[in-house]
């Protein structure tokens, strides 16, 4: 799973709290953004790159 798919399945998710998923145009957004920080995170950072998810109450 690369991380534009697990920032999309961590924005969908309906945490156990209640929030509502966030709205398409607004997670299409935060995708190009985690998309361009991993790229020059490949590019630039010695070490592997990890993406993880996480829902919680909060």
């Amino acid at each position: 799973m690369d991380a534009r798919q697990v920032l999309r399945a961590f924005l969908t998710c309906t945490p156990p709290s209640g929030r509502a998923p966030v709205p398409a145009p607004l997670a299409l957004e935060a995708e190009l953004v985690v998309s361009e920080l991993v790229t020059n995170s490949a590019l630039h950072a010695p070490l592997p790159v990890r993406a993880a998810d996480h829902c919680s109450p909060e």
